[in-house]
């Protein structure tokens, strides 16, 4: 388990605070530390390539770990809502 490595930065947006998303090429239990949040409350991940799969995705603090079987350093939109 690592941390995943950031393709594109999206980061938070102004028109929602509140709110950080980033692309990532990730691999099966790889973990994303937010950079704007200080408490993750919700996360959303989808895969962005042609490869249709379930996302779980774990949350402690600033922390969410993807997990995925079969995840292999695809393309991973992930989307994070908490407090800044």
């Amino acid at each position: 388990m690592g941390a995943a490595t950031i393709t594109t930065k999206v980061y938070e947006s102004v028109n929602t605070p509140g709110q950080e998303t980033v692309v990532l090429t990730a691999t099966n239990d790889e973990t994303y530390e937010a950079k704007t949040l200080k408490v993750v409350l919700a996360a959303s991940a989808c895969v962005m390539e042609d490869d249709p799969q379930t996302i779980a995705v774990s949350i402690s603090g600033r922390t969410v770990t993807i997990r995925a079987a079969g995840l292999s350093s695809d393309l991973v939109c992930l989307t994070l809502f908490g407090t800044y």
